[in-house]
């Protein structure tokens, strides 16, 4: 599962028992003829997890367990621009309230635009 299959969780990690964890893959090279649509895609794959958490539709997942605090883990396969940094940070910042935390993790720095 990738950042382009905007409606599905690529993955699960939790941090504690009260922390959810959601991961977000993204293997998808970052260039100037295409960051408009990439940052489309991360833009409305954030937008999922977050009604994801919000309406709380891990329950069916994770029954009988109540959780405090959500991270939603960004993983990608490249350096990322500055305009995705500064919307994933702007995101972060409004999300505080709700107890969700997003960690950036690059697994490669090559192909970065």
């Amino acid at each position: 599962m990738s950042i382009s299959e905007i409606y599905l969780v690529d993955g699960f990690n939790s941090t504690s028992k009260d922390n959810l964890g959601l991961i977000i893959n993204d293997p998808l090279i970052w260039n100037k003829e295409i960051e408009e649509t990439h940052i489309y895609y991360l833009k409305n794959k954030f937008d999922y997890y977050i009604e994801y958490i919000k309406n709380k539709k891990y329950e069916s997942m994770f029954k009988n367990k109540e959780f405090t605090s959500f991270t939603i883990e960004f993983k990608s396969d490249y350096k990322l621009p500055l305009n995705a940094l500064s919307y994933i940070k702007k995101l972060e910042k409004e999300l505080e309230s709700d107890n969700i935390k997003i960690v950036i993790k690059i697994t490669s720095v090559s192909g970065s635009c």
